[in-house]
């Protein structure tokens, strides 16, 4: 592998293979839904002591509760593996100069640190650790190692350094016009794929994605027993859990569950 960045040390076996079977045809992959991963990262996901692993990492910013969707993240995870749906994975990499960093933070526009730069917080938890990923990282120049990559790569994750992954990766906007249109089978034009999001924070790094893949045009799914919100956010009249649901229903959402995807998948 020529194109090794950092961000490939995040996962030993994508130094061997960028991404899983890299001769795919990007016509194979599921032609009407993008699974999309919202920062499920242990910074985020894990205190340390929830499921009895003896020496478990303890996460700096750890969203409440959080482990208890751990079941319905795999069920997606495996979900896409077995009906073969792209998977786009967002990862906060932050850097000591991160703005979104402050050591006297105010939880609403600056946290403590969390998912540094090669750091096991900045890891994906086994629920929804991408196989052989392509990565994209927010400060590097990856121009030249992506367009029909992004047609063939299985899991993508783009690395970020703020809460909206549009704004926190230069290359998200081209990925998301790569992964989310499908050529009609005419050959004339393409269709634009459903996102179905899921992931940590609801109020915070889901909400971007939703949020900006919905102004982009795409439709989204949300199975919202996949998703975890701040609770010190409900203060906040815009951020609570039912300001941002009815937000996103009002934007043309759809809510649903796990079981809904697959039943959703199964007519599709």
């Amino acid at each position: 592998m020529t194109n090794t960045t950092t961000a490939d040390l995040l996962n030993p076996l994508a130094k061997i293979k960028p991404y899983a079977e890299a001769d795919r045809a990007r016509n194979e992959f599921h032609p009407q839904f993008t699974f999309w991963n919202i920062d499920t990262q242990f910074d985020f996901m894990r205190k340390g002591n929830e499921l009895g692993i003896p020496n478990e990492y303890a996460g700096k910013l750890v969203v409440e509760g959080a482990y208890t969707i751990e079941p319905k993240l795999e069920q997606l995870t495996k979900l896409a593996a077995r009906r073969n749906i792209q998977v786009i994975n967002t990862a906060d990499w932050h850097r000591a100069d991160s703005a979104e960093l402050a050591k006297n933070p105010d939880f609403v526009n600056t946290y403590p640190e969390h998912c540094m730069m090669l750091t096991k917080g900045a890891e994906y938890v086994p629920a929804t650790k991408p196989e052989f990923p392509m990565y994209i990282d927010w400060q590097e120049d990856r121009t030249a190692f992506l367009g029909d990559g992004l047609q063939r790569a299985k899991n993508i994750v783009l690395l970020k350094d703020k809460f909206d992954v549009f704004a926190g990766n230069k290359y998200a906007d081209q990925v998301a016009c790569a992964v989310m249109t499908q050529p009609n089978p005419d050959g004339v034009g393409t269709t634009n794929k459903r996102a179905v999001v899921y992931g940590v924070a609801t109020n915070v790094c889901v909400d971007y994605a939703v949020m900006g893949l919905r102004e982009r045009g795409y439709n989204v799914t949300v199975p919202t027993d996949a998703i975890k919100h701040l609770p010190h956010l409900e203060a906040t009249p815009t951020l609570n859990l039912q300001a941002i649901l009815t937000k996103w229903q009002n934007a043309g959402v759809a809510l649903t569950t796990t079981s809904g995807i697959e039943a959703l998948l199964k007519e599709n």
